[in-house]
């Protein structure tokens, strides 16, 4: 697991990313300033393009889902006896937890992912467009994806509708 992490970190902060935490094999991270600022969005495109390529440098070892949301997030400070972290908690978080049980995600080759947004946060043509214009951006020339918007909105368990894309790698 070591090189898939290493790698992905790299990957991760040099597109300004940052590391909230790792669980296991699993990298949380964030943008800063996400919604309405193109170079975050295609920072976000080097950054798909460098998973991408790295899922296919490490294959067949390392197969690996790609979960993505937009919004507003806080960050905390838990602090305990003994104990301090700094963590990023709101719904996007949830989302992009969530967008992992979609079964188009469910056996990668080696890399796929989804990314999608609140229906309580943005409304549903709201988040479409939005979802659109960020993946033309994210998911079109600038990384080794492409994407397809899901019409119906999907229910998922303590989030709500939530609008979202599959994204699949180009060949």
């Amino acid at each position: 697991m070591k090189p898939f992490l290493e790698k992905t970190i790299d990957i991760l902060t040099e597109c300004h990313a940052l590391v909230d935490k790792m669980i296991g094999d699993e990298v949380m991270f964030v943008f800063p300033e996400w919604i309405g600022c193109a170079p975050s969005v295609l920072l976000l495109g080097q950054l798909l393009g460098g998973l991408h390529d790295l899922a296919y440098e490490l294959q067949p070892e390392y197969k690996y889902r790609i979960g993505l949301s937009y919004g507003k997030v806080q960050l905390f400070h838990l602090v305990g006896e003994g104990y301090s972290e700094w963590s990023v908690v709101g719904e996007p978080v949830h989302v992009a937890k969530r967008l992992h049980a979609v079964d188009q995600l469910c056996s990668p080759d080696p890399v796929c992912g989804a990314s999608g947004l609140s229906v309580s946060e943005f409304p549903i043509e709201r988040a479409r467009e939005t979802l659109q214009h960020h993946l033309a951006y994210a998911a079109g020339f600038a990384s080794r994806f492409s994407h397809e918007i899901i019409e119906d909105p999907r229910h998922f368990k303590g989030v709500g509708d939530v609008v979202w894309a599959y994204l699949m790698p180009k060949t």
